[in-house]
């Protein structure tokens, strides 16, 4: 996130997108990858019966409560994220570590917060820079984002 310490300076912007199955082309890239996206309760059916009765039949399905999970039933938890660095498992399951990047000019006064889903499911991007805002200690605002993402 980008933001300024003077709001009137420039509007403030989110840099990236979320990795997360909500976005069509990381759901696709995942099961191209062998991830098995599926809720809780159908990876239990799949479990039983090596076969699913409905998977994605609803449209506009809410795939904030689907996982990725692994195809040999292993038992390995199911995962939310799509992106992860380091994590062998997940990445068995078709989660990737190929991040994005950004190139942005940064100029005196300006913000850049780097924060996780932890944060940013939570409290937006307004919410976010006004925080960072409200502190002189990047520390002390760090800390604000987490108290108030917990709070949420």
């Amino acid at each position: 996130m980008l933001g300024s310490k003077d709001k009137t300076q420039k509007p403030s912007k989110l840099l990236t997108n979320p990795h997360n199955l909500n976005r069509d082309d990381e759901r696709s890239r995942v099961e191209k990858s062998g991830g098995l996206i599926l809720s809780t309760r159908d990876y239990e059916e799949f479990k039983q019966s090596q076969s699913i009765s409905n998977k994605h039949s609803v449209e506009g399905a809410d795939y904030s409560i689907c996982r990725i999970w692994s195809k040999d039933l292993v038992n390995k938890p199911g995962c939310a994220f799509t992106r992860s660095l380091g994590d062998g498992i997940a990445h068995d399951v078709g989660v990737s570590d190929e991040m994005d990047f950004v190139n942005v000019a940064m100029e005196d006064g300006d913000i850049l917060i780097l924060a996780s889903d932890g944060v940013t499911e939570y409290l937006d991007l307004d919410t976010c820079i006004e925080i960072a805002r409200n502190h002189n200690d990047p520390t002390e605002a760090a800390k604000e984002l987490v108290k108030r993402s917990i709070e949420e």
